[in-house]
């Protein structure tokens, strides 16, 4: 069954904001639970189908909401699951996380975990222009979120500078770098770079690279490959270690993450393809 997941790339000029528009359109009998895990992305969600259910999972308070609205969804850094309706149809644009903040003029740390409606936000005439076209228009809501921002967003800022500058290093080294060696590459200090990740992107540099070097290491094995293997192309230093860092980012082991059916994490994996810019 396919995932009814497929992304759009922008326009040349749009690439360091956007790092694609994205589109899911399932094809469920019944209402569908799935588990949404922290990617180090931000993404605006248009809501053409039903309301649809998150909750977090393994947080002290697990509090669930039901997103009826068009919203702005800040960084996980816990697990979540999601009960998708039967009709789930969402529009999205995946947003550069060094540039998301100007969106909700907050810290990206007070938004970890949560999400914002697009009606308390800047956003809000985007999420109504949108919302005057029909679903199936993709053309139209993809150049009417590229029009937008263009006209929305000025020239970077020092500090969003060297969030772009870390995060395309980490995403180029597969997450395979620490913090310490990554701030000396950008020529900052430590304590400066994780005071703008926390502001600018609502993570720590240090869950970010974890993350990546997960996501790379997902992508390396999305054709079955032995996973020891390649885990140890993703440098875990050793097996126990490497369980353990899985099932903190997915809830699952790896055996169980692969025996799951496709359709349920194809589209975290297509994503990763697009991200890790390999065809």
């Amino acid at each position: 069954m396919s995932s009814g997941y497929w992304e759009v790339k922008p326009t040349e000029s749009l690439k360091d904001v956007v790092e694609a528009f994205w589109f899911y359109q399932p094809s469920f009998d019944q209402p569908q639970w799935d588990i949404l895990v922290p990617e180090g992305v931000v993404d605006v969600i248009f809501n053409f189908g039903d309301p649809y259910y998150r909750v977090p999972i393994d947080t002290n308070k697990p509090v669930g909401q039901w997103v009826t609205r068009d919203v702005f969804v800040g960084q996980r850094n816990c697990l979540f699951k999601v009960q998708w309706p039967c009709d789930t149809k969402l529009f999205a644009m995946r947003l550069n996380p060094s540039l998301a903040y100007r969106f909700i003029k907050t810290s990206m740390h007070e938004m970890t975990n949560r999400v914002l409606a697009l009606s308390d936000s800047p956003l809000e005439n985007l999420s109504k222009s949108i919302k005057n076209l029909s679903f199936n228009e993709t053309e139209e809501m993809v150049s009417a979120c590229e029009s937008f921002l263009l006209s929305f967003l000025p020239e970077p800022s020092n500090g969003e500078l060297l969030i772009s500058q870390a995060i395309h290093t980490i995403h180029s080294l597969d997450g395979k770098i620490d913090v310490q060696t990554l701030s000396k590459s950008l020529n900052t200090s430590k304590r400066t770079l994780e005071r703008y990740f926390k502001q600018l992107v609502g993570l720590s540099p240090k869950f970010y690279i974890r993350a990546v070097r997960l996501h790379y290491f997902l992508y390396q094995n999305r054709e079955n490959k032995d996973v020891i293997d390649a885990a140890l192309e993703a440098e875990y230093y050793d097996q126990s270690h490497f369980i353990k860092e899985f099932k903190k980012f997915t809830g699952e082991t790896p055996k169980s993450f692969f025996d799951s059916p496709p359709e349920i994490y194809e589209p975290l994996l297509m994503s990763l393809v697009s991200r890790f810019n390999i065809s």
